[in-house]
Parts: structure tokens; C-alpha cells; sequence
């Protein structure tokens, strides 16, 4: 099922709370003692739309179709998804599709997680139900993501992502034994237009394997969120060994 609702290296369990300013005013950024690492999320994220258009997002609504692919070009599946979060007061979220002649359906609150099969309970694991859902999530509220609590950021320099664009990059850790929220130890990379700070991707290495997802296009509201992406499989120098996966955003509500 994991497969059904993210990309099949994502397994980071995020928070789904929004970063708040600290009690005395300051600026969120203040968190990061880095200041090249303060500097490329305060680009990022203003031209994302700004964290205070983030903060007060209540509702999202979009559709997703996903298309991954063996190697060889073989096509593993390709889906359509409806997916619907409620982010405050309190959180919860809806994913539905079709596949197979059969109607799938996983709902996630504080008071519930389950996944459903043509209108039958087939899953009542909490954990999985959840960490499918905030995976979606996950991609989804990049960059502000990143400004969530436990994740460690450090600035790795320079590059010309896709040997293209002159790109910042941002390492995150994630550190699933002592912060609660987080799944797995999966080591990330960010890549921002050096200039504007435009989410150009990232790239992601879940043992034994490097993904490198590239961000095509994105919406024009008042928050950028992703149209269409492609992940490939690449070795540990980004030479690209084959496209995995395709995903196209579309029919965006928020409130």
C-alpha cells in the first residue's frame, strides 16, 4: 500500500503541525544557527508563497495521478488519487482512488486511521495508515516542511542541478530515535535556485538506493505547489540510471 499513496523511498514520517513564531516575536528563521542555511529557506519559502500564507492554510483539496516504472520501461502502475486534508484546528485527511475494478479509501484523524476496500476495513494499523498519509503531505508542503521541529539542516554548497541550474543545497536529517515524528534515518538533499530560492528538487538515499526527483512546473496561487514531477533512479553521482516515476497535480482547492 505504501506504494499507492507517496513515492516508494518515502518513508519520512513528518509532523503535520505548522511552524509558529517563538513567544517572544522573533522570526521563525531565528531557529537556524547557520546563516547560509537561514538565508536559502528565508529565499525558499518567500517564493513558495511566505510561511504566514502557510501557517493559516485550513483546508487543501487536490488530485493526483502517479505513474511509476521499472526499469526497462515497464509500467508498474498508474493511478488517480483524490486527496483532501484538513489542517486545523485539527488535522485529518482523505485518499481515495479506483484500481482494479476496485474502490480503495484510507482516512486518518486523531480519533481514527484506517484503510478501506470496497467499503471494507482491511487495515487497522495506525502507524502505516499515518505514515502513508503524512508522506503525501510530506511532498506536498515542501518547502515548509523543512521548518519543522527535529529536522537538522545544514548547507552543502553549490550546484548546477539537472547540469542546468545554479542551485543551493540544503542536507536534512532525520532522526527516527529520538524525535518521534520521524520514521526513518533516509538522508536528503534540497536544491533551490540560487537566486529566487525556486524548489528546483531533491534527491533522497534509502538504502540501498538514490532517487532524484525533478520539479517541472508549479501551480500560480497564492502557494506553489507542485503540477508535475519526475523521480529517477540515479547512482551516488546523480548519473541517472532510469525514470521511475511521474506525478501530475491538478484541481487544487484551499481554504
Amino acid at each position: 500500500m505504501k506504494y499507492l499513496i507517496s513515492f516508494s523511498f518515502v518513508f519520512v514520517l513528518i509532523s503535520c503541525t505548522t511552524t509558529r513564531e517563538n513567544e517572544n516575536g522573533k522570526s521563525p528563521y531565528d531557529k537556524f544557527n547557520d546563516e547560509e542555511v537561514r538565508e536559502v529557506m528565508e529565499r525558499a519559502i518567500e517564493y513558495a508563497g511566505g510561511i504566514k500564507q502557510w501557517r493559516k492554510l485550513k483546508t487543501i483539496e487536490y488530485t493526483k495521478r502517479s505513474k511509476l516504472i521499472l526499469e526497462g520501461n515497464i509500467l508498474e502502475y498508474d493511478i488517480t488519487q483524490e486527496h483532501s486534508y484538513q489542517m486545523q484546528p485539527d488535522f485529518s485527511a482523505t485518499i481515495k482512488w479506483n484500481q482494479d475494478s476496485s474502490k480503495h479509501l484510507i482516512k486518518h484523524s486523531l480519533e481514527e486511521s484506517i484503510r478501506m476496500l470496497n467499503d471494507t476495513i482491511v487495515d487497522l494499523d495506525p502507524s502505516k495508515i499515518k505514515e502513508s498519509v503524512m508522506s503525501a503531505l510530506f511532498v506536498l508542503g515542501m518547502p515548509f516542511k523543512l521548518m519543522d521541529d527535529g529536522v537538522q539542516l545544514s548547507y552543502s554548497g553549490s550546484t548546477l542541478f539537472m547540469d542546468s541550474v545554479e542551485a543551493d543545497v540544503i542536507q536534512a536529517l532525520y532522526d527516527p530515535e529520538n524525535v518521534s515524528t520521524h520514521s526513518t534515518n533516509d538522508l536528503w538533499w534540497f536544491y533551490f535556485e540560487k537566486e529566487s530560492g525556486k524548489f528546483l528538487g531533491s534527491k533522497v538515499y534509502h538504502a540501498p538506493t538514490y532517487a532524484l526527483i525533478h520539479n517541472l512546473s508549479f501551480t500560480n496561487t497564492p502557494i506553489k505547489f507542485p503540477k508535475r514531477r519526475k523521480s529517477y533512479r540515479v547512482d551516488s553521482l546523480e548519473n541517472i540510471q532510469f525514470l521511475r516515476a511521474e506525478f501530475w497535480y491538478s484541481e487544487f482547492k484551499m481554504d
